[in-house]
């Protein structure tokens, strides 16, 4: 991750995220559109996959624009809260503790840590302790594809970081995992899942069996090809 914005153009990041079998999708628009067989768009992301666009960040350049890229950045992050909210009380699931989302990519370097991170920690000026589980993965996101620095997790945000192994893909459940490193599953209000890159690893069935909500993030230059439908449809059965 850089310190500082780079001098390129911003890519695209969506977000395609399910409640149970219910599919809908998520966008931080980051990007310019190029002309060939990527994601480009919002609506080509939409037709590509079937869902349906959530929120948005607007394309700029911060070589030439003078742009207060915290304060969108503040905006979209309060605006997919507040999405996430409604989705849990139109499915029933406002007083549902832990609430568990899941965060997952094809490859490495998409932004998934990059976006949860960011995430739990708004969240957690509203809604109490929090924890975050992400992959001791590689990080080998573009350099244009980040903003600004990437958050740390804030003190009411716990962090496990855990190796890619049989026994992690193997294990049971949330409750299971969290007691290895003494923890309760029944202490946190909200519980980000990120699990390895679809590509290279397998999926752990268990875990997403519990999962309430997941979020796909996609690079907008990203061509979709038949393995990134073969890996989300896997995806999809898994869950």
């Amino acid at each position: 991750f850089p310190l500082k914005p780079q001098a390129s153009k911003r890519k695209m990041i969506i977000m395609a995220a399910s409640v149970g079998s219910v599919f809908f999708a998520i966008a931080i628009l980051i990007g310019m559109v190029i002309i060939d067989g990527s994601i480009r768009t919002p609506a080509r992301a939409e037709k590509i996959t079937g869902l349906k666009l959530f929120g948005a960040l607007p394309e700029f350049n911060p070589a030439e624009e003078n742009v207060d890229i915290r304060y969108l950045e503040d905006l979209l992050l309060e605006q997919m809260h507040g999405n996430m909210r409604i989705e849990f009380y139109e499915r029933a699931l406002k007083d549902k503790l832990p609430k568990i989302i899941n965060i997952f990519s094809y490859k490495i370097g998409e932004g998934k840590t990059w976006f949860s991170t960011k995430m739990a920690n708004r969240i957690s000026d509203y809604d109490g302790k929090i924890l975050l589980i992400h992959p001791n993965e590689k990080q080998e996101i573009a350099l244009d594809t980040v903003l600004i620095e990437p958050d740390k997790p804030k003190a009411n945000v716990h962090e496990i970081i855990y190796d890619i192994t049989h026994e992690f893909i193997s294990t049971v459940s949330i409750a299971e995992l969290l007691k290895k490193h003494n923890l309760s599953f029944n202490d946190f209000g909200h519980i980000f899942l990120e699990i390895p890159a679809l590509v290279t690893h397998q999926i752990p069935v268990n875990l997403l069996k519990e999962t309430h909500l997941a979020i796909m993030i996609l690079d907008s230059h990203t061509v979709w090809t038949p393995s990134h439908q073969y890996a989300y449809d896997l995806y999809k059965r898994a869950s």
